[in-house]
C-alpha cells in the first residue's frame, strides 16, 4: 500500500498474469489449447514497445485476448478479473499463477541450464518452481527422460507450516525431480555443506508494504520494526555470500522502504569485499533511488504505477576470479561478520522463528480460493507483523503469568468446595459466612504451598466467632435427619 491506496480496489483493475511452467508445458502447445478454447493473443515486436506503450496494451485488452509480457520470460498477461483458477491448464500446473513482480528475482538472476541453485526462504514455492524450470532448460519432466547435468536445486525453508506449502506446490509443478527439500533455518545452513551452490536467491520476510492486496485499514510499520527487519534482512544476505561457490545472489522484497531494500544492501557491501552490484532486467525503467551509487543497477516496481505489486530486487556479483586463498579468507569473514550481526539480533531472530505459533489466521478475502498460488507468493511477510509482533506476543505471555496463577487458585477453590459436598445427595445451599470460612481455607492453604511457609496465626475476629456460632446451631438442628452434613459442618467451623 502506497500512500494511504486502497490496494484491494487497486488490483481489481490489474490484468491476470499466469507463468508458464516449462517442466510440465511447452508455449506452443499452450498457445494451441488457448486458441481452440476461444482465446486470441495479441501479436508485438518487443524490440519496438517501451514500458509505457505495453501497459497501455495491456489495458486495451478485451475479454477473450492476452499477451506475452514484455519483461518476464514465459509470462501471459490476461485481462483483469480473468477466471483462470480452475483453468485445466492451471490445475495440471502447466500455468502458475503468479503476479508479476513476484517473477523479477529469478529472472534477474538468470541461473542457467544445469546451474545449482539455493532458494534461502522457499516457501510458499512459486519462486522456487520458477527456478526449477531455468535451471531445466527445455528439459519438460512431464515426458520423462533426464533433466541437464549438474541441474540441481535447494529449497530452505524453517517453518513446518509453510514448507508443507511449498512441498505442495513444487509437486504440482514437477519441480520436485530435480529439487532438494530442507525445512531448516537458512542461518544454522553450513555454507561448505552446499559447496556446489553458484546462485542463491534471498527473498526474506519484509514489512510487505507494496502488496497490494493488504487493504486500506492496515497501518505503517514503525521505525523500529523496519529497524529489526533490515538486521535480519542484512544477516541473511551476509550469510548467503559466504557460500563457497557462489557467483550471484539476488536480493528482494516486496516492500518499498529505503531501510529494507537499499540500505540493506549498502550496509552489506560495506562489510563483505569481493562483491558489486551488477546491471538486471535492462528493459525495465523503473530503477532505485538515485541518491544511491547503484541505484540505476536496483529494479523497482511500484503497485501504484506497473500493474504489479511493489517490490525491490538487487543482484550481487562476485568480482572478478580471486585466488582460492584469499577467497577462502573473505569467505571467512562474511560468515563472522553475519554470526555477528546474528547475535546482537539474537532476540529478533528467535522472535521471528516463534511467529507460526503466535500468529492469529486472517479472514479470508473472497478470491483467496480463486488465486491460491499467487496470494501465498505475496505472502512476503510470513504471516503477520512476524518480528516485532512475535516479541510483543512473548511479552504478554509473560505478563499473564501472575494472572494465571490467581486463576488456578480459583479453579482449586471450587474443585475443593466440590469435594466437601456429600455425594449423590441433595445439596446444601451454604450461608455466604460458612462459604467465606471455606474460601478462606482453602486459599490460605494453596498459598502455603507456594510461597515459604512462614504460617502466622490470626486471632478469631468477632464477627467470625458469632458466625461459627450459628453455624453450629444450625448443624445440630440437622443432626437427627443428615449426620454427615454436622460432621462436615464441624471441619469446616474447625
Amino acid at each position: 500500500m502506497e500512500g494511504g491506496i486502497d490496494g484491494r480496489a487497486l488490483d481489481a483493475t490489474w490484468p491476470r498474469y499466469a507463468r508458464i511452467n516449462t517442466l510440465c508445458n511447452n508455449s506452443h502447445r499452450i498457445g494451441k489449447q488457448l486458441q481452440e478454447e476461444g482465446w486470441m493473443e495479441v501479436m508485438y515486436d518487443k524490440s519496438e514497445v517501451d514500458s509505457k506503450q505495453f501497459l497501455k496494451m495491456v489495458s486495451s485488452l478485451k475479454e477473450t485476448q492476452y499477451l506475452a509480457d514484455l519483461h518476464i520470460t514465459n509470462l501471459l498477461v490476461f485481462p483483469p478479473k480473468s477466471q483462470l483458477y480452475d483453468h485445466s491448464l492451471v490445475k495440471d500446473g502447466s500455468l502458475m499463477l503468479q503476479d508479476k513482480a513476484s517473477c523479477f528475482p529469478v529472472e534477474a538472476l538468470a541461473p542457467p541450464p544445469g546451474s545449482s541453485v539455493l532458494d534461502a526462504c522457499a516457501a510458499p514455492g512459486m519462486k522456487t518452481s520458477q527456478v526449477a524450470a531455468a535451471v531445466c532448460g527445455d528439459w519438460e519432466a512431464a515426458f520423462g527422460g533426464e533433466p541437464p547435468a549438474g541441474a540441481k536445486v535447494v529449497a530452505v525453508e524453517r517453518s513446518i507450516k509453510r514448507f508443507g506449502i511449498l512441498k505442495g506446490i513444487l509437486e504440482r509443478s514437477m519441480s520436485n525431480g530435480v529439487t532438494e527439500l530442507v525445512n531448516q533455518d537458512f542461518l544454522k545452513i553450513d555454507p561448505n555443506s552446499h559447496a556446489d551452490v553458484e546462485y542463491i536467491v534471498v527473498d526474506p520476510s519484509c514489512s510487505g508494504t507494496g502488496m497490494a492486496r493488504r487493504g486500506g485499514g492496515d497501518e505503517e510499520p514503525s521505525t523500529e520494526r523496519l529497524e529489526t527487519l533490515a538486521s535480519v534482512q542484512t544477516s541473511l544476505l551476509l550469510h548467503a555470500l559466504s557460500f563457497p561457490s557462489v557467483k550471484r545472489v539476488v536480493y528482494s522484497t516486496c516492500a518499498v522502504s529505503v531501510v529494507e531494500n537499499e540500505e540493506v544492501v549498502a550496509k552489506v557491501l560495506e562489510n563483505a569485499a569481493g562483491w558489486e552490484v551488477v546491471d538486471i532486467m535492462p528493459t525495465w525503467e523503473r530503477r532505485g533511488l538515485g541518491e544511491f551509487s547503484d541505484g540505476q543497477k536496483f529494479v523497482r516496481a511500484l503497485a501504484s504505477e506497473d500493474m504489479c505489486n511493489g517490490f525491490f530486487v538487487a543482484v550481487l556479483g562476485r568480482k572478478g576470479q580471486s585466488k582460492s586463498k584469499k577467497r577462502k579468507h573473505k569467505l571467512e569473514d562474511n560468515e563472522e561478520l553475519s554470526e555477528e550481526i546474528l547475535k546482537e539480533n539474537s532476540d529478533i531472530v528467535m522472535n521471528e522463528q516463534l511467529v507460526e505459533k503466535v500468529k492469529k489466521k486472517k479472514k479470508k478475502s473472497k478470491d483467496n480460493k480463486c488465486d491460491l498460488d499467487e496470494l501465498v507468493d505475496n505472502e512476503c511477510v510470513p504471516e503477520s507483523n512476524e518480528v516485532v509482533d512475535a516479541d510483543i506476543e512473548v511479552k504478554k505471555k509473560k505478563k499473564k503469568k501472575s494472572k494465571d496463577k490467581l486463576s488456578e487458585t480459583n479453579e482449586v477453590d471450587n474443585s475443593e468446595l466440590n469435594d466437601i459436598k456429600p455425594p449423590k445427595k441433595k445439596k446444601h445451599k451454604k450461608t455466604e459466612a460458612e462459604e467465606s470460612i471455606c474460601l478462606n481455607e482453602v486459599v490460605n492453604s494453596e498459598l502455603n504451598d507456594i510461597k515459604p511457609p512462614k504460617k502466622k496465626k490470626h486471632k478469631k475476629s468477632k464477627e467470625t466467632e458469632e458466625m461459627s456460632e450459628e453455624l453450629s446451631e444450625d448443624a445440630s438442628e440437622k443432626q437427627r435427619k443428615k449426620k454427615k452434613k454436622k460432621d462436615k459442618a464441624k471441619l469446616i467451623i474447625a
